[in-house]
């Protein structure tokens, strides 16, 4: 998914909102979805107190090695005392 918009993004002028990367990606952490790009060698500026990535098809890293980072998302509705497996599964 990366590559695709970094190839579809890939501008100078054009700054992605990482706001919006991290709803995407299902990434909670706004670290981790720096920490994702910084390893692909995708940089992140700053305007007006909002981060933006800026995608460019001459610095990207397509096989970074990359920490494992949890899904918190995933991890949270797991450990929700509300989240049934017999539901998900239709049990």
């Amino acid at each position: 998914m990366l590559a695709v918009m970094n190839s579809g993004f890939s501008s100078k002028a054009c700054k992605y909102p990482i706001r919006h990367f991290m709803e995407l990606t299902l990434t909670k952490y706004e670290g981790h979805a720096r920490q994702f790009c910084g390893a692909h060698e995708i940089p992140i500026t700053e305007v007006n107190d909002e981060r933006y990535i800026g995608f460019l098809k001459t610095n990207f890293k397509s096989e970074p090695k990359l920490p494992r980072v949890p899904l918190q998302t995933i991890e949270d509705d797991l450990q929700d005392s509300s989240f049934s497996l017999k539901e998900f599964f239709l049990l």
